[in-house]
């Protein structure tokens, strides 16, 4: 989880000469650790959540609603990520 957001994280990618791999560097982490937020509990779904705002990519919201229509039983825990993610305070774009 860590490791994807240091990947993604979205403040760094513009101080990169080399920018051509964000778009799909970052639109992997965030699926990952949507997916880690769905399957995790706890610490780690924290540490996802708290990476996701740091990736901060676009689509990532798309990818809650897919999340939770494949697990209904997490919509409580996923509509807070949504609702987090939108008021995403380090929020780049």
């Amino acid at each position: 989880i860590r490791s994807l957001g240091r990947a993604g994280n979205a403040w760094v990618w513009p101080t990169l000469a080399d920018r051509s791999e964000e778009q799909r560097i970052r639109e992997t982490a965030a699926r990952a650790l949507v997916d880690a937020f769905v399957r995790y509990e706890g610490e780690l779904r924290t540490a996802a959540s708290n990476a996701l705002m740091v990736v901060d990519a676009p689509g990532t919201e798309a990818w809650i609603a897919e999340a939770k229509k494949a697990s209904p039983e997490k919509a409580s825990a996923l509509d807070e990520l949504a609702a987090r993610l939108a008021r995403n305070p380090s929020r780049v774009r």
